[in-house]
């Protein structure tokens, strides 16, 4: 586990496709009933002027790389927590309002307010929260750079799978039906590794990442 360094003071604009794709996201956060909160978070960070969404319930982890965001103040070694109700709450917004409104993710040391505040806005409407505090895993590092070798056979939970089918895509108009990239890896041709589904489109990059844990051998 690693102590987040979250941002103080910093942002990134973006158009609010991505804000709706990023909700989509939280269907692989933790839930409440769960016993780590912090899961219960989307985990955001820069990479060059990328902008990298992570989410995880420990058993299955979601990373997405976009671009066309802008970031104000944000270095690459600083990082945030967003609720997943409050990305609920703000997509609501951002529908409501036909996708028209500009969409900032934000923290500011402002007077009267807690070190760790943050809000997202979505044009004038701003849900402002204290983040969490604590560490959230490295799920990053887990994701495969290496060439898949195939797996001979493996079970999965399929409610994983059908999860896959509620990630949105960063599109005005995204199409149905997108196919996923399925890629499976293993140890010596038989232990299975984790699978990996993959999206790939303009402006984004997002992955999925099911662990061995949930995998039959």
């Amino acid at each position: 586990m690693e102590t987040t360094r979250q941002i103080t003071n910093g942002s990134v604009t973006t158009q609010p496709p991505v804000l709706t794709s990023i909700n989509s996201l939280t269907v692989y956060a933790a839930t409440k009933t769960e016993t780590a909160p912090i899961l219960q978070n989307v985990h955001v960070t820069r990479s060059e002027d990328h902008l990298i969404v992570t989410a995880t319930n420990r058993y299955v982890a979601v990373q997405a790389v976009y671009d066309n965001v802008e970031f104000t103040d944000w270095s690459e070694d600083h990082s945030m927590l967003i609720p997943a109700d409050i990305l609920k709450q703000a997509a609501a917004v951002s529908k409501a309002n036909r996708g028209l409104a500009m969409v900032t993710f934000a923290a500011h040391e402002r007077e009267g307010y807690s070190h760790n505040n943050a809000y997202v806005s979505v044009g004038d409407t701003q849900f402002t929260y204290d983040q969490a505090t604590g560490s959230y895993p490295p799920v990053g590092k887990l994701f495969p750079d290496t060439e898949p070798n195939g797996a001979a056979t493996l079970g999965i939970n399929p409610k994983w799978l059908v999860a896959l089918s509620k990630i949105v895509v960063p599109e005005v108009r995204p199409a149905k039906d997108v196919p996923w990239k399925l890629e499976f890896w293993s140890e010596d041709g038989a232990k299975p590794k984790p699978m990996q589904a993959s999206m790939i489109g303009n402006g984004y990059d997002i992955r999925v990442l099911i662990q061995p844990n949930v995998i039959v051998r």
